[in-house]
């Protein structure tokens, strides 16, 4: 019971972390932007990568959810 109930919040925590990964990458984004535009352009196929990976994460997390 204890692991499952882990379980459920590493879910869930994955979710967040990535959350916050992809807003710190957008931040990196813009702050790179004021710099150097190419070096802004060569960082959005990192976010568009993570922003796959948080759609996966989520549609997992739901999907396990309704099943529960």
């Amino acid at each position: 019971m204890v692991l499952a109930l882990l379980w459920a919040q590493a879910d869930t925590a994955a979710l967040v972390d990535i959350v916050l990964l992809l807003g710190l990458i957008t931040l990196a984004i813009g702050l790179f932007a004021q710099v150097n535009t190419l070096a802004a352009w060569l960082m959005v196929p990192y976010w568009l990568w993570v922003a796959l990976a948080l759609a996966l994460n989520a549609t997992i997390l739901r999907l396990n959810r309704t099943y529960k």
